[in-house]
């Protein structure tokens, strides 16, 4: 399989809240960013095209063509696209199956992220900051190095 195709991001958001649509409830810790990015899936098949449907600090959901077992380890690859040929740095963050159900284009899975080290904390913070507000070049960091938002 070849490298990463990158491609522009589509961004909406889950719930109204203010300025910012979001989808916070009951059952979740993290608020979920609905975002279409292509990426790549790594797991003990070997690598697959996916495309992301939502993406939290605890896990995203993701469309692959074949189904996936609970509970399967994974790393997947995604980058941003800031404007034509701009593109972040890839986000590489290893997870497990929570679910996997048969969709029109092929099985939507829902994974939990596992074993981040700080570093990848760190950019998935910077990353989800993005899709929250968009690229700033003046943001300003906490000392834990999160963004402020």
């Amino acid at each position: 399989m070849g490298g990463l195709v990158h491609q522009r991001v589509k961004v909406s958001f889950l719930e109204k809240s203010g300025d910012l649509h979001l989808e916070e409830t009951g059952h979740r810790r993290h608020v979920r960013f609905a975002v279409d990015i292509e990426a790549k899936v790594l797991t003990a098949l070997g690598a697959q095209r996916a495309r992301t449907r939502d993406l939290s600090r605890g896990g995203l959901c993701f469309v692959l063509p074949i189904p996936l077992k609970i509970g399967m380890k994974f790393t997947i690859e995604m980058a941003l696209v800031f404007a034509e040929n701009t593109f972040s740095e890839p986000l590489n963050v290893s997870g497990k199956i929570i679910w996997c159900t048969p969709v029109d284009d092929g099985y939507q899975l829902g994974a939990a992220f596992v074993s981040l080290d700080d570093q990848t904390k760190q950019y998935l913070e910077m990353f989800l900051n993005f899709l929250a507000n968009g690229l700033n070049p003046d943001d300003e960091r906490k000392e834990d190095g999160s963004l402020y938002g």
